[in-house]
């Protein structure tokens, strides 16, 4: 009787491991994608409206460098665009819906427009595709322009070309995004990084 309680309490506690060990996506994370088209991973994206980005960036000119780290809250057509450099300097805030972009720098001066690429240009020298990015870091071509695209193995955007831009993909296994967008063209060349 008393071996039969021991082996009783081993296989509870075996149970007990095995499920604390489990690891369980949050509930209002959306689930990675395992489909095998292209035409499945489209439409997936075209549906993805809100999402909260964060990584870092590299931008690379003629005449110069930066790194900044980025966070990018999209929900619906409105978005709150973060970008700093290292101990936050340069800190520069993009918010921006449909006709109206507004850009805040960290004194506190604020700036308007209706292109968010223009009045980041003007207000920092960063010359960064925001409103192309809406569709490429989501795997999308920019509609209704020419585009060539080249699929990998496993049907997921590898390389797109577009608006005078080469855009190559990497990714991981852990997210639905890309890990990691290589953007070419006009003499410039950003790397952007997805972490979380």
């Amino acid at each position: 009787m008393k071996k039969l309680t021991i082996r009783f309490c081993l296989l509870l506690l075996f149970f007990l491991c095995a499920s604390c060990a489990t690891v369980q996506r949050p509930q209002n994370q959306p689930p990675i994608i395992q489909t095998q088209t292209r035409a499945d991973q489209v439409r997936y994206f075209q549906a993805l409206n809100n999402w909260d980005l964060a990584g870092v960036l590299a931008i690379r000119t003629q005449n110069e460098a930066d790194s900044l780290h980025w966070r990018w809250q999209q929900q619906g057509s409105h978005y709150v665009i973060h970008l700093f450099g290292p101990l936050g300097i340069g800190n520069v805030r993009i918010t921006g819906k449909p006709g109206s972009v507004t850009l805040e720098t960290a004194n506190g001066k604020k700036f308007t427009s209706q292109n968010a690429d223009d009045l980041l240009m003007a207000q920092t020298g960063w010359p960064l595709p925001v409103s192309n990015l809406f569709y490429w870091i989501r795997t999308l071509p920019v509609p209704n322009v020419q585009q060539h695209a080249i699929l990998n193995t496993q049907n997921q955007l590898a390389t797109l070309t577009q608006k005078n831009w080469t855009i190559q993909y990497n990714y991981s296994s852990e997210m639905n995004f890309p890990s990691r967008l290589t953007l070419q063209g006009r003499n410039i060349l950003i790397k952007v990084v997805v972490k979380n």
